[in-house]
């Protein structure tokens, strides 16, 4: 839906605009064409062609023997039997049976991707696959560096410092940025030859390897993946520069892997918002969200339908063009799309012309339902102190409560959790926006639960998967359309001179900083624990301006800084144009 929307906007905004669709395995790449009016000029070609070659074997269990397992291949004819053999390492248990593959199947010199359905799966397929193997001595320097960092940086009893020392680690969507570009740098270098990844695997991450484990794939934890996700996963094995060659090895003899292999390795490309509005059961959703204001945005169940709701208003009802009359429409739904239609002009006109809400406003909203809009703009008109309801300077006296109240607002009239969790998320969007560290945050969330040892890295994972989930996303998206709703109602109140002291909320959160310099830095490409540190080390003032901070890092001397050298690696090769950057 969002990309649908991007796309649309894009050609209202640069008509004159080449665009260019890319997509692995697509069965029907002229869709995109079609879908966005193109097919007269545009073209399109499918490939399955691949520049390496790659063997799918398929490993099963053999009843009464847990150290034998089966063998078959993938051939020009189907599936081969080839033999059974003997491992070293029982092949039972789901975690234990993976791990075990990885152990015997990679060879010394080879690197192996091993794919977890969640975060927590693939750290612990990670120790299941240290556990077997020896420790690294002396460590290579390039992970001892790395695991000096996070014991420094982020806690002395996380997960991943214990299985780098065996040359092991995991990957995934809710880590540090500057782990999880350093882990991707050694596997590329070989350093590490195990890691264990979730889907963000199939969302662009290229690293190579020989082989990739599989079992029972799903997206997520409840998503059966797709025959095309699958063959896109395996795509990951074998990766041309580093090796023409790969195996995808298919753990036990099940469901998932017989109609994987049998089904197209091209997938069809489907348009939700399409979907949405000709399938029975999802165009329910759309009139759900109209006849209910009240349903919680972000909801699983509910999501779909507002997005839905709010693109139809923003790109049909307040533009003029009829859904009855658009590429949408068919003998089957035209009677529907004219009833929906109606509906939503009928939004339109209690919303903007009743209440007040500018039109422009709902178009720049065009995934929030105009319900919320309106809501927020009647907050903003019952409330006597407009100012009130500013957003807080997280360096102002009782910043924390400030926010957690703005918190709750946002929960009043988008989230309905009907429990205190903002309180939580405000109190830790204060302290992120203050530039605590990582460290920090965890330290304290260890104290303060009373946490034990046992469950450390449980607690640091939560941690990340707060800030990535909930703060970087829903909290910086919604803060969006508020300041953007009280920028308008102060405009429409004629207190247009007050738009320019709202607090971008919203933009400290995102980059975890509120000061001007760091935020440049930040903005500029580094992590922002490597900017943090870096602004520790240089205790540079607080708000340099675009052109003094870039003179201020020509003149750097990194052998002359306390800094871990991730972080001057980093700082190099962001800024490697400058002479002194390089020094070591």
């Amino acid at each position: 839906m969002l990309l649908h929307t991007a796309v649309s906007r894009v050609r209202e905004v640069f008509p004159r605009a080449l665009i260019h669709f890319a997509s692995p395995l697509a069965e029907n790449p002229g869709f995109l064409l079609s879908e966005f009016s193109l097919e007269r000029d545009g073209e399109f070609f499918t490939t399955e062609e691949s520049p390496v070659s790659q063997t799918l074997i398929i490993l099963s269990e053999i009843e009464r023997m847990p150290q034998q397992v089966g063998v078959r291949v993938l051939g020009t004819r189907g599936l081969l039997n080839v033999s059974s053999t003997t491992i070293n390492r029982r092949f039972r248990g789901v975690r234990n049976k993976i791990a075990a593959a990885a152990l015997t199947f990679t060879g010394a010199a080879e690197t192996s991707i091993i794919y977890a359905n969640d975060a927590h799966s693939a750290e612990e397929v990670a120790k299941a696959i240290a556990a077997g193997l020896p420790e690294i001595e002396p460590v290579e320097e390039e992970l001892q560096e790395l695991i000096d960092f996070m014991q420094n940086h982020i806690h002395r009893s996380y997960a991943l410092i214990e299985v780098l020392r065996r040359g092991v680690a995991y990957h995934y969507g809710a880590m540090p940025h500057v782990v999880r570009a350093r882990i991707e740098d050694l596997v590329r270098t070989g350093k590490i030859r195990f890691v264990c990844c979730t889907s963000t695997l199939l969302q662009g991450v290229n690293l190579p390897a020989k082989n990739l484990f599989v079992q029972q794939p799903m997206r997520g934890r409840k998503k059966p993946m797709s025959s095309g996700d699958f063959w896109n996963l395996a795509g990951r094995a074998g990766r041309l520069r580093y090796t023409f060659t790969g195996n995808v090895w298919c753990l036990e003899n099940e469901q998932w892997a017989e109609e994987a292999i049998s089904a197209s390795r091209l997938r069809k490309i489907r348009s939700s918002f399409r979907e949405t509005l000709t399938i029975d059961a999802k165009f329910q959703k759309i009139l759900d969200a109209i006849n209910d204001p009240s349903l919680p945005s972000e909801h699983e169940a509910t999501k779909l339908g507002e997005q839905a709701f709010s693109k139809v208003v923003s790109e049909y009802s307040l533009t003029g063009i009829s859904l009855a009359d658009s590429q949408f429409s068919s003998e089957g739904t035209r009677k529907r799309l004219l009833e929906l239609d109606v509906r939503c002009r009928d939004v339109v006109k209690e919303v903007v012309e009743k209440v007040g809400v500018p039109s422009d406003l709902l178009r720049r909203s065009g995934t929030v339902s105009p319900w919320k809009i309106r809501d927020l703009w009647q907050l903003f008109t019952d409330v006597e102190d407009i100012q009130s309801m500013f957003p807080p300077d997280p360096r102002a006296v009782q910043a924390a409560r400030k926010i957690q109240a703005l918190f709750k607002r946002l929960d009043d009239v988008f989230f309905r959790t009907e429990n205190e969790s903002y309180k939580y998320f405000g109190a830790l969007a204060c302290r992120w926006c203050l530039g605590d560290s990582l460290r920090e945050l965890i330290s304290n969330r260890i104290t303060y639960y009373s946490i034990p040892d046992t469950q450390t890295n449980t607690a640091i994972r939560d941690l990340l998967e707060a800030l990535e989930r909930d703060l970087h996303y829903k909290y910086v998206k919604y803060l969006r359309v508020y300041n953007e709703t009280l920028a308008a109602f102060l405009q429409a109140s004629g207190k247009g001179d007050l738009v320019a002291s709202l607090v971008p909320l919203h933009f400290y959160i995102e980059f975890g900083a509120s000061d001007k310099t760091t935020l440049s830095l930040i903005a500029a490409g580094l992590s922002r624990m490597t900017a943090l540190l870096l602004m520790s080390a240089t205790r540079w003032p607080r708000a340099l301006d675009r052109d003094d901070l870039m003179q201020k890092i020509q003149e750097l001397d990194l052998a002359t800084l306390q800094l871990p050298e991730l972080c001057r690696q980093e700082i190099r090769s962001l800024f490697k144009s400058t002479s002194r950057v390089h020094a070591r």
